[in-house]
């Protein structure tokens, strides 16, 4: 009796268990449920709040702007400017900017401060530790709309530039992930070992079986806008006709000696049957001069006109750290001047060849041995052809296309110019001289930067070109003489005059009697900012066909105009009808204050990339 008693005991025990163990499963099963059903509510409540905040902006946006045209009218001023006024009339204008009403969605929606360009003045180690781009907005949001549109983060198609804001915050952060390249930063040192491996002699060299001396070269014109008249080099176009159709193709080699290029196809056309370079020829006194100088300012020296050192060693870095950003570099090479020497003799058994490996110090002191004979020669920059520069582009394609179309074009190499530039100031090196004329372009949009001559890096370890520091710190630069008179920042007219009324025509001689950096800082100015600035009036040229002022002085009138107005483009008849959010990102290209604080990576994420015109 006892033992049935305890069987029906135990047989209770074990169903209550078993019951409670069933209800607690159910329970973690109920629970999980809920809170992956309440996060992706959360979610798509937080995706609608800025979807419908961003539509009843838009909806209100006419009444907004007629509101404000009323009280604008009566404040109406006129540029007197240089170029042809755009019709802008009937081009949809969505509001999405940075306006106070959605500042604050902006905010949540551009990845604050992407890669925080607000470093010390004296210590960029914040830029050192930056690994990777990363985006604050809610991770599980990104990781979603990642996976709902299937994007790629190997290929992104710029060209499609999204119509949903996250979804453009994604692709962003995706084409900065691919684009950061190999993290390694720009020095003297490494441009010239880099300037180094692509060392020869012209006598040694030939692309696709066809010699150096053979080559067709047509010479380009060097004329422009520069302030300093006397060019002493010579640009060329050569096309050379390959040989073979069928090769392949030697830009994906490692730039060695000669044999690398005998299998080139066309730059512009995989299916071409013909090479299109550019070369630019310095003579060989003008180098050695220039190298002694940057060799005695450490890769500082900043030139009065054109250093074509800094632009050969850049190309050079470029070309093998981080391309894409300009085109091709080729092949630095020595040629000698077989016809003419200065005591007009000219003699066969005397070949000019000189000995060529591949260090640049050893170069340049052949080089000097034949300057020092009397012998004639140039360095030859040998690169690609790339496409056209965009001030040709605009000619020819603003006469094909309808004007809505031609905007959204014109918006697409806005964008991209501006993702460039990050990507060369990423890479160490401010451009200082970004002109519509140095700004490359083909017909799928591809981009690249030339004429680096006015470059300068963005790091160094000598404050003002005095102090080392014991620290990396922002490069300032004391010459003012950049770019083309319209592109000029006007703190680079301010040192300009400055100069001018002092009589000093080589700032960095001036300055050697200036030995406390202090002192010498009221010459120097921010190459960083300089690029800011010569990017927005580069905007304003491709979006109005023209510059809306000559240069950035008080003493040009229209610059004055727009000073006065607190750079405010609606007191403008021919700036009013632009997008608003142009404008805005305009600002805060050209205002020196903004510009100086103003990290590139948000002007990438602002919504008015997505949207139409």
């Amino acid at each position: 009796m006892l033992n049935m008693i305890q069987k029906r005991k135990t047989l209770f025990l074990r169903s209550i268990l078993i019951k409670f163990i069933i209800i607690s499963f159910l329970g973690i099963l109920y629970l999980f449920f809920y809170n992956v059903q309440v996060s992706e509510n959360k979610e798509t409540n937080l995706f609608g709040l800025i979807v419908n905040e961003s539509r009843y902006l838009a909806e209100n946006r006419k009444d907004f702007e007629k509101k404000n045209d009323k009280d604008n009218n009566n404040n109406v001023d006129n540029f007197g400017v240089r170029g042809s006024k755009n019709n802008c009339e009937g081009i949809s204008k969505l509001f999405v900017g940075c306006k106070k009403g959605f500042k604050k969605i902006w905010d949540k929606i551009s990845c604050d401060f992407l890669c925080n360009e607000k470093m010390d003045s004296n210590n960029v180690n914040n830029y050192n530790n930056i690994e990777n781009n990363t985006c604050s907005i809610n991770n599980d949001l990104l990781t979603k709309e990642t996976e709902v549109n299937d994007l790629n983060v190997k290929k992104v198609d710029d060209d499609f530039i999204c119509r949903n804001i996250n979804k453009n915050c994604v692709n962003e952060i995706n084409n900065m992930n691919e684009e950061e390249d190999s993290k390694i930063i720009y020095s003297w040192d490494l441009g010239r070992e880099s300037l180094g491996k692509l060392l020869d002699s012209s006598k040694n060299f030939s692309i696709n079986g066809v010699k150096y001396e053979d080559w067709e070269m047509t010479p380009i014109a060097t004329c422009g806008a520069s302030r300093i008249k006397e060019k002493c080099q010579q640009m060329y176009k050569v096309v050379i006709k390959s040989k073979e159709k069928n090769n392949e193709m030697g830009n994906n080699k490692k730039m060695g000696n000669c044999n690398d290029f005998d299998k080139i196809k066309g730059n512009d056309n995989p299916g071409d049957d013909e090479i299109k370079l550019f070369m630019k020829k310095v003579p060989i006194d003008i180098w050695v001069k220039q190298y002694d100088l940057m060799k005695e300012y450490d890769g500082e020296y900043l030139s009065v006109g054109e250093n074509f050192v800094m632009e050969s060693v850049v190309l050079a870095f470029l070309n093998e750290y981080h391309p894409g950003i300009a085109p091709i570099f080729y092949k630095f090479l020595y040629e000698p001047d077989m016809n003419y020497d200065l005591n007009n003799n000219c003699d066969e058994k005397n070949t000019y060849v000189i000995d060529i490996d591949n260090n640049l110090d050893t170069f340049n002191e052949k080089l000097r041995e034949q300057v020092n004979n009397n012998k004639k020669g140039y360095v030859v920059m040998v690169s690609e052809l790339f496409g056209e520069d965009v001030f040709d582009y605009t000619i020819s394609e603003k006469e094909r296309l309808e004007t809505e179309e031609w905007f959204e074009d014109v918006k697409k190499i806005l964008f991209k110019s501006l993702k460039l530039l990050i990507r060369l100031h990423d890479a160490g090196i401010t451009h200082l001289d970004l002109t519509p004329e140095n700004i490359l372009i083909k017909k799928n949009f591809d981009i690249r930067f030339c004429d680096f001559g006015k470059s300068a890096p963005v790091y160094t370890t000598k404050l003002r070109h005095t102090k080392e520091m014991n620290k990396t710190i922002l490069f300032e630069s004391c010459q003012p003489n950049i770019g083309k008179n319209p592109n000029t920042p006007p703190e680079c007219w301010d040192l300009f005059l400055k100069y001018d009324s002092l009589n000093v025509e080589d700032p960095l001689d001036y300055l050697k009697s200036i030995k406390d950096p202090d002192e010498r800082k009221i010459y120097y100015f921010d190459v960083r900012s300089a690029d800011k600035y010569m990017l927005g009036i580069f905007f304003i040229f491709l979006w109005n066909d023209g510059y809306l002022w000559d240069s950035a002085e008080m003493d040009d009138d229209d610059y004055s105009k727009f000073i006065n107005s607190d750079m405010n483009f609606d007191s403008f008849e021919l700036t009013k009808s632009w997008p608003n959010d142009l404008k805005v990102i305009l600002k805060q290209l050209l205002d020196k204050n903004n510009r100086m604080n103003l990290n590139f990576n948000d002007l990438v994420l602002h919504p008015w990339w997505s949207y139409k015109n």
